[in-house]
């Protein structure tokens, strides 16, 4: 099983309610996606809901996943969780 996205798109922002069971890659895949979006529909705001993930998560793959976050950010976006 891996992370699952759920993408909501708002006037003035995006909302990503995260589930499943934690998978670095498929979350690192899901940022992209929604980093892409932003960029062609020229939103500036994003909220990532991570509280409905499953799996032990470990401290080290937190901070991984964080660290993709930020570097796949453009400038003009900003992200909160």
């Amino acid at each position: 099983m891996s992370i699952d996205a759920k993408i909501s798109i708002f006037d003035t922002y995006i909302h990503v309610d995260y589930f499943g069971e934690y998978e670095n890659e498929s979350a690192n895949d899901s940022i992209d996606e929604v980093v892409k979006l932003c960029k062609s529909k020229n939103y500036t705001k994003v909220l990532f809901d991570f509280r409905r993930i499953t799996g032990d998560v470990s401290t080290f793959e937190r901070f991984k996943m964080a660290e993709h976050l930020i570097s796949s950010k453009p400038p003009n976006i900003r992200f909160s969780d």
